[in-house]
């Protein structure tokens, strides 16, 4: 289940399949990206809740990080910050330089993302 769930992230999914140790288990567990890339750094299991992780039990998905993990989640995160940085910058010469897309509607188009996300509840 981790190569699908990876898959999934890679797609920019926000569910993921249980990796739990029971057979055939297809629950899904809803996770920030960001979890999901922090679970991945410190080599967690994506697990729904109440699910056993094959072996150890005790390492059950949640979104509160414990305090050993702290470091490498923080390592992941500004990792992540600098990639989608520029993953934003390899966006916006596209639009501009292969599309000819004018400078205000680029503007337009990140300001309606930001006021989306300033709506969404799941936004902190």
């Amino acid at each position: 289940m981790v190569e699908v769930n990876d898959v999934l992230r890679a797609r920019g999914a926000t569910a993921f399949v249980c990796e739990c140790a029971a057979n055939g288990c297809i629950a899904l567990v809803e996770l920030p990206l960001a979890v999901y890339d922090g679970i991945r750094a410190v080599d967690r299991s994506v697990l729904a809740e109440g699910h056993p992780a094959a072996p150890a039990p005790d390492e059950s998905v949640s979104p509160v990080p414990r305090e050993h993990e702290l470091p490498l989640l923080r390592e992941s995160l500004r990792a992540r910050v600098n990639d989608v940085w520029d993953r934003l910058n390899d966006v916006v010469s596209e639009l501009r330089e292969l599309h000819d897309v004018p400078r205000e509607q680029i503007v337009e188009r990140l300001d309606d993302a930001l006021e989306a996300t300033d709506q969404d509840p799941r936004t902190p």
